[in-house]
């Protein structure tokens, strides 16, 4: 599927888990939705992966998976949602998971509100803004 970047000089590189740059949103305010997360398998493992983006949008958050659906929905069909991050790290060790996802979001945190993300194992993010129509 072609995907249109969204041109920030970040797409493709690899991130540096050893940067201590901490981003912040636009306003200069710190980004909202980060520090809660709440794990839908442990609250409502039945639940739809439409209601996943509901719940996450309702609670300002950003929804973290290893689930492709999730972009068949925000970019194709265009359901709401407030970012999406899908982890593309199966034979990464959970240690160096943890550090990828840290290092994504100090380094291009605020890229990824309203936007589809893929992070792979290899460290290459692509970040996908999405229009307001089909976004947050």
């Amino acid at each position: 599927m072609p995907c249109a970047w969204n041109g920030s000089g970040r797409s493709g590189q690899p991130l540096d888990p050893g940067r201590r740059e901490h981003r912040r949103a636009h306003s200069g305010a710190p980004a909202r939705g980060w520090l809660t997360v709440l794990q839908v398998a442990e609250i409502a493992p039945t639940i739809a992966d439409s209601e996943v983006l509901r719940l996450a949008a309702e609670h300002n958050a950003i929804v973290l998976t290893d689930d492709k659906d999730f972009g068949e929905l925000v970019v194709r069909e265009g359901c709401a949602h407030r970012g999406v991050v899908l982890l593309r790290l199966a034979s990464v060790p959970y240690p160096k998971r943890a550090e990828m996802v840290s290092a994504l979001f100090r380094e291009c945190g605020a890229e990824l509100e309203g936007a589809f993300t893929a992070l792979s194992g290899d460290g290459r993010v692509r970040i996908r803004s999405l229009s307001p129509k089909q976004g947050t």
